[in-house]
């Protein structure tokens, strides 16, 4: 838990929770140790692209002022939507100021995360 919350080696703990609740950009890990095998956790680390859990694609929205924000949608309405970027502030965007918005194929998730662990670190991650 310590390395899953140490932010000078990874981000993990910016966009995942392992409490339970789904509060942040990227899935809850509470139970992924039940609910899925080590080599699918090591694929997720390594890979983080390759299976996106549902819900949690990448959304990128241009505005009409021409700035860019991507993140999970975490609200969309008629009134706009709402998005929570790796950094785990929410940025609303009003419809009548979205230009064009789209999905991604690329996760949230930076890739390389593990590059800065030991061989034993990324096993106690996992």
């Amino acid at each position: 838990m310590k390395l899953f919350n140490d932010e000078q080696k990874l981000i993990c703990a910016k966009c995942h929770s392992v409490d339970g609740s789904a509060s942040k950009s990227g899935p809850n890990l509470f139970a992924a140790g039940d609910a899925f095998g080590r080599r699918d956790l090591v694929d997720a680390v390594l890979r983080p692209s390759a299976t996106i859990a549902p819900g949690y694609g990448t959304t990128i929205v241009e505005t009409r002022t021409g700035n860019t924000y991507q993140g999970v949608v975490k609200q969309a309405s008629d009134a706009g939507v709402q998005l929570m970027g790796v950094d785990g502030k929410l940025v609303s965007v009003a419809a009548a100021e979205v230009k064009e918005k789209s999905g991604s194929a690329v996760s949230l998730m930076p890739e390389g995360q593990h590059a800065a662990l030991t061989l034993q670190e990324f096993t106690d991650l996992i």
